[in-house]
């Protein structure tokens, strides 16, 4: 998912519903707070953290999991997804169509670099929760499909517009930028089925305890 959403949802028998966020804000608010690196919780008040896809980019993941911890009772429970590499996934293949339209991507600064591939090794994974003080952490491969579109050239306008490739897309001129969504457009068409274009992805659910 992109973006933020807050649900009030009930995630234990007997727990309180609290609005959960898959964002990287801890606790959750309604306004605008620091990432977890840079704030630390006054209070261990939740049984659960919970996010999907929000936990790539933080700048310092140790701390900022420290933090989530720290805001956990003893035994709470972190439940995360976060994207195995982008060659496991459908999308991969998808946006690599686009790549001889597109200026190259930039590297990462370095292996564990904040970015969407940051989590996608498990062992790195464990490094990161283990420092910030979790245990029993435990990685599982998981694979479902994404529905991106209507069809072909509706999945290419809303992957176009999201903000990684549209700001790829900002970096050409008009034409070239067109080519690269007919490209991308042509890429989809084989994961075009009745009702939908579906893309498999990919991702590891980690799951990990405060002690």
């Amino acid at each position: 998912m992109d973006g933020c959403e807050t649900h009030p949802v009930r995630l234990i028998e007997g727990a309180t519903p609290v609005p959960v966020s898959p964002c990287p804000r801890v606790p959750v608010s309604r306004g605008r707070r620091p990432p977890p690196d840079r704030v630390r919780p006054s209070r261990s008040v939740f049984d659960v953290a919970v996010s999907r896809f929000g936990i790539m980019f933080f700048a310092d993941p140790v701390a900022a999991f420290a933090n989530i911890g720290r805001a956990l009772r003893p035994g709470g429970r972190l439940a995360i997804l976060s994207l195995r590499r982008m060659t496991d996934n459908d999308l991969g293949t998808v946006f690599a169509a686009m790549a001889e339209h597109l200026p190259p991507s930039p590297a990462p600064a370095g292996p564990g670099a904040p970015g969407p591939e940051s989590l996608a090794d498990p062992a790195r994974v464990r490094e990161v929760l283990t420092g910030a003080g979790f245990e029993k952490v435990t990685s599982t491969p998981v694979d479902a499909p994404q529905m991106w579109g209507r069809g072909a050239a509706d999945a290419a306008g809303f992957l176009g517009a999201r903000g990684p490739v549209r700001f790829a897309l900002d970096q050409v001129d008009r034409d070239t930028a067109a080519r690269a969504l007919a490209a991308l457009t042509v890429a989809l068409r084989p994961y075009e089925e009745p009702d939908a274009v579906r893309l498999r992805g990919a991702a590891w659910l980690t799951t990990a305890t405060r002690p």
